[in-house]
């Protein structure tokens, strides 16, 4: 196992796909398996745009192809500039990698741009024979509660459905009151955190429930329609009633960050525009904000992983106990884990890996 970050620093020379206007282009990457892709923001009119954003892959053995495709954002149908495959092999002994590449047309007959990428690769740490017993009550589990809020049908289950499961379904069933998933995520190797995601249906702003729903969150996905203008306009109410109703235990609010789902389908309003996004993400106080797809499983690992380190810049208020014991601290919850001693000392045990449909 190992991990690979791929900076897409900037590209040009890209090849015009517009008649009467420069190129709207994003960058779509992904390994081997494309049922995992991640995508850059997309910048408006830009001959040579300029990304500095990094995205993270848990690598296998085997995946051995960086796919890089650069699209030009059409209303109608996104139009592909240029792609190229990196061999992944050449990372391997020095880790290290920051080049143009070129970027080739269908068939791979003709350039049609350049792009700039860094890529780091870095193997996790293992336990092998020759290495040392490795430290169980050194191990720490953060049990971190999170919710995805938002307007109707704007595709919170489904996120929450492809994270958790990598599954999606085109059939749309409305969420009644609130859904529970769990997710078990290695953020490093000292570090395991379970992701309990709350889905609360849209409707359940207008009710007297949410501040119960709210309790304890550390953290907050607010969801939108890219297709719907007026899911967009709806984002505000969200974040200032999550503000109202619950707060991290220094007063802070928690650390949400908005996602513009349905981004393979085309687009209506301030999304079109990741400058102006940028702007409003910071004028209404939100971490960050991505294009998501759980159709096209674009960006939602991203995202996630983005919200965990954004938490975890909290940790320093979790007073971490004794191996097996647990320890409250406002809104954050942490229990060490226990080591392999005291689990064989326990006379039952049982639970599961993950629980838990809109479209996109």
């Amino acid at each position: 196992m190992a991990q690979l970050q791929v900076t897409v620093i900037e590209a040009k020379n890209l090849k015009k796909k517009d008649t009467l206007s420069e190129n709207d282009p994003f960058v779509v990457l992904y390994l081997d398996d494309a049922n995992y892709k991640q995508k850059t923001k997309t910048k408006q009119n830009a001959k040579n745009p300029k990304w500095n954003q990094s995205f993270v892959f848990n690598h296998l053995y085997g995946q051995d192809v960086l796919h890089v495709d650069v699209y030009d954002e059409d209303s109608v149908k996104n139009d592909k500039i240029g792609s190229v495959e990196i061999d992944l092999r050449q990372l391997y002994d020095k880790g290290h990698l920051d080049q143009w590449f070129d970027l080739k047309g269908k068939f791979g007959l003709a350039r049609h741009g350049e792009i700039h990428l860094i890529l780091d690769f870095q193997r996790l740490r293992a336990n092998t024979p020759s290495a040392p017993p490795s430290n169980m009550d050194q191990k720490k589990e953060y049990l971190f509660k999170v919710l995805v809020i938002g307007e109707l049908a704007t595709g919170k289950t489904a996120l929450v459905k492809r994270y958790v499961h990598n599954f999606f379904s085109e059939h749309y069933r409305a969420t009644i009151g609130v859904d529970f998933a769990l997710k078990i995520v290695k953020y490093d190797d000292d570090t395991v955190i379970r992701l309990q995601l709350w889905d609360i249906a849209g409707q359940e702003r207008f009710g007297n429930m949410t501040r119960v729903y709210y309790k304890e969150a550390v953290g907050c996905f607010i969801v939108f329609d890219v297709t719907r203008g007026s899911t967009f306009e709806a984002v505000t109410k969200w974040k200032t009633d999550l503000d109202n109703k619950v707060q991290l235990p220094d007063g802070n609010p928690v650390p949400c960050v908005l996602l513009a789902n349905k981004c393979d389908l085309a687009k209506e309003g301030l999304v079109n525009s990741a400058q102006q996004m940028d702007e409003f993400c910071r004028a209404k106080g939100f971490a960050n904000w991505f294009e998501t797809s759980a159709k096209e499983n674009i960006n939602i690992e991203a995202s996630a992983r983005f919200l965990i380190s954004e938490i975890m810049k909290h940790n320093e208020q979790l007073q971490p106990r004794s191996p097996g014991s647990y320890a409250r601290s406002g809104t954050l919850t942490v229990h060490d884990k226990p080591d392999e001693k005291t689990k064989n000392d326990r006379k039952c045990c049982g639970g599961s890996n993950d629980s838990g449909d809109s479209k996109s």
